[in-house]
């Protein structure tokens, strides 16, 4: 076991020396008398949920151990951190790797293999909730440095894909919002939004192909979104933004300014989507402990933006843009997903997969 960069302090250092309540040591961590960044490493068992070991991040040599009943109880322990950079599992039955990608909620998922060492484009890196850090757009993957763009529209997407019957529904509802000019422009979004998604993230994708092991990046709906229409959005925006999440499978909850044009429209009884009517001072006082992802249509006000800030919620200011590959992407998390499926070398099933050759 390797130095530190610095002798442990803080909640590292609480880890390494301290047992809560049902804990003991399976191997008690012993620090080097000549060098205090030096520690062996220790083991924890009986660590109880909810206990600090189980919430809080140890990035040192101490490993938690923790017993679950079945497959959804360890799945609900993994998921009930405040983190989600790596998951692991290791089994060999398809229907746990089936129930475990299901249900995981983290960045990169590996089965049967280590969970360290991620390859730019074969596991593009990223984690989930306090793992992650603004956008959450993958590092070594297809779509990172998009994130560092200011992109526009610079002429109508040239996809024509026929949108689903429940998109043609929606767009016609739009239509009545806007201006009749904008009519072209959301009807070609809205076939670039359905072509994206069908071509793209709907599916997963594993460029490299290795021999004896899949790499998958594939795309989840974004969960506990709100998307905020400021007085100054243009109902154009709202269009954009409303068909990308239904492309998306966005479960959307929406805030709008009462003194927005649109408004009266929107907060007609049985109207769909039904939008809560409140100044950005009122949601900023009652911001949802469900939001984490918020999507503002127009200026943001600082108070919003300082209210997400501090309840660590994501906050997109972008202006949508019809093309489907870049607006899609903003409504959507990435995962990644290495599973090595050869047993010491034997491919089994897979071993008439078309594979890249091995360099």
């Amino acid at each position: 076991m390797t130095p530190l960069i610095h002798p442990p302090e803080g909640p590292l250092l609480r880890g390494l020396t301290q047992l809560d309540p049902g804990e003991t040591w399976l191997l008690q961590p012993r620090q080097d008398p000549e060098n205090p960044a030096l520690w062996s490493p220790g083991v924890k068992i009986g660590v109880e949920p909810g206990s600090f070991t189980h919430q809080t991040e140890l990035f040192g040599p101490v490993l938690a151990v923790m017993r679950a009943r079945d497959l959804d109880h360890a799945i609900a322990l993994a998921n009930a951190t405040p983190y989600g950079l790596t998951s692991g599992l290791s089994s060999l039955d398809v229907r746990e790797h089936t129930r475990w990608l299901a249900a995981i909620d983290a960045g990169n998922c590996y089965i049967n293999r280590t969970i360290t060492g991620a390859i730019v484009q074969r596991q593009p890196f990223g984690g989930r909730k306090a793992s992650s850090f603004g956008y959450g757009t993958k590092a070594g993957g297809p779509d990172y440095v998009l994130q560092f763009c200011h992109l526009r529209d610079a002429a109508p997407p040239a996809e024509t894909t026929t949108p689903p019957p429940e998109l043609e529904s929606l767009l016609k509802a739009i239509q009545i919002l806007v201006e009749p000019s904008a009519h072209p422009s959301l009807a070609r979004a809205a076939a670039s939004y359905a072509h994206a998604w069908e071509h793209w993230f709907a599916k997963s994708h594993d460029p490299q192909r290795l021999l004896g092991q899949h790499n998958h990046l594939r795309y989840q709906p974004r969960r506990g979104v709100l998307l905020r229409i400021e007085p100054n959005a243009t109902a154009e925006d709202l269009g954009l933004a409303l068909l990308a999440a239904a492309t998306a499978r966005i479960e959307l909850a929406i805030s709008l300014a009462p003194t927005h044009p649109i408004a009266a429209t929107l907060s007609t009884p049985g109207a769909q989507p039904a939008p809560t009517l409140e100044t950005s001072e009122s949601l900023a006082a009652r911001l949802p402990a469900t939001t984490r992802h918020l999507r503002v249509l127009g200026t943001v006000p600082a108070i919003l933006a300082a209210r997400a800030a501090a309840a660590d919620i994501t906050l997109d200011p972008r202006p949508p843009v019809a093309l489907g590959r870049v607006e899609l992407a903003r409504w959507m998390l990435e995962q990644s997903v290495s599973s090595d499926y050869h047993r010491y070398g034997n491919l089994g099933l897979a071993e008439s997969d078309e594979r890249s050759p091995v360099l």
